[in-house]
């Protein structure tokens, strides 16, 4: 994603401080409605990621980038690596 320039910034000066809801998905899993509704605690659901894959960064719903999960005194955070107005999205 390109750097807003200060004076593209002024241009929305009023907006600036609307919430925005910030997200990362690890993965996603399709199941069927059966399956659904059997699950329960200490189930394991299989998403179509492997362990150390990035994790897509979600800005309000919409992808804008990747990153990788790391711990911070015991809280999740997510370390950006890859950030794209248009990132490709993958076939889920």
């Amino acid at each position: 994603m390109d750097d807003a320039a200060p004076a593209d910034i002024a241009e929305f000066s009023e907006f600036l401080d609307v919430p925005l809801r910030v997200g990362v998905q690890l993965g996603v899993a399709r199941l069927p409605l059966r399956s659904a509704l059997a699950l329960q605690p200490s189930m394991v659901i299989k998403l179509d990621r492997s362990a150390g894959d990035k994790v897509d960064l979600l800005l309000d719903g919409q992808l804008i980038g990747a990153g990788e999960i790391v711990v911070i005194e015991e809280m999740m955070g997510l370390r950006i690596t890859d950030l794209e107005a248009q990132q490709p999205r993958r076939r889920r």
